[in-house]
């Protein structure tokens, strides 16, 4: 889970380079930027992603490529 206060882009940027991460939380997240999609295109694995509470738009997350098709 990456949470607020801490779950910037680099931090995702990190998270992203774990192989085979299924479950993604960004919950409360106020941090992310736009900058942080390449990292999203990294999990090509996601069965599992919570947004909650977030300020990440839906376009934003519709932005990203890795999502199941």
């Amino acid at each position: 889970m990456i949470y607020s206060n801490g779950g910037d882009d680099n931090v995702l940027k990190a998270v992203a380079a774990l192989s085979d991460i299924e479950t993604l939380s960004v919950m409360a997240n106020s941090e992310l930027t736009e900058a942080s999609i390449p990292s999203f295109n990294k999990f090509k694995n996601l069965r599992v992603f919570d947004a909650s509470s977030s300020y990440l738009s839906g376009s934003f997350l519709a932005s990203a490529n890795c999502w199941s098709k």
